[in-house]
């Protein structure tokens, strides 16, 4: 579903709430997605970007690329890390989580690798469409990218839940939207 689409779906059919219009409990689902495909769609400079983060956690490196990349997700990249070693012990392993406090909108990232494929569940409580989805999905999709790689899957099915999509009505007075 294209982007526009469901963000006239979060405002025509969403509940609206004192600051926001949402929508409750929504999962997004991408099945079969090739790996080398899903690269090439994040071939970019952002890519880069997001491989010099990895690096500087996997060297234990604070370093201030991205100011709200580095402190909000920057422990993402460090358990993403401990993942990717932990993968390489047990392909199979369930203990494959990147976890979250409960302040945090991303709840957990868990990969299971299994058949020649990565399967990612994406759990969040909360994601700010306007501001932080497709952020949100580029950090999960760069994530899966990297398991996927570490045990040469070439599928990946990728689901999202999200209980709260929402938009705040201050970025529609703004036009922001």
């Amino acid at each position: 579903m294209p982007f526009s689409q469901i963000k006239e779906e979060i405002l025509k059919e969403g509940h609206e709430t004192e600051l926001t219009h949402e929508l409750v409990d929504v999962s997004f689902r991408l099945k079969d997605i090739n790996v080398d495909s899903m690269v090439n769609l994040m071939a970019s400079n952002e890519l880069a970007y997001f491989d010099d983060i990895v690096a500087s956690a996997k060297a234990g490196i604070d370093i201030q690329i991205g100011p709200y990349i580095i402190s909000h997700y920057h422990d993402m990249f460090i358990q993403l890390n401990d993942i990717l070693n932990e993968v390489e012990k047990d392909p199979e392993s369930r203990r494959l989580v990147i976890g979250f406090g409960k302040l945090h909108c991303f709840q957990s990232i868990q990969f299971l690798a299994r058949f020649n494929k990565v399967y990612a569940i994406v759990t969040m409580r909360s994601c700010n469409f306007i501001d932080n989805f497709m952020i949100d999905m580029f950090l999960a999709l760069y994530c899966v990218r990297e398991v996927a790689k570490k045990v040469n899957a070439q599928l990946v099915d990728f689901t999202m839940n999200i209980g709260s999509l929402h938009i705040f009505k201050k970025d529609i007075a703004e036009n922001v939207v």
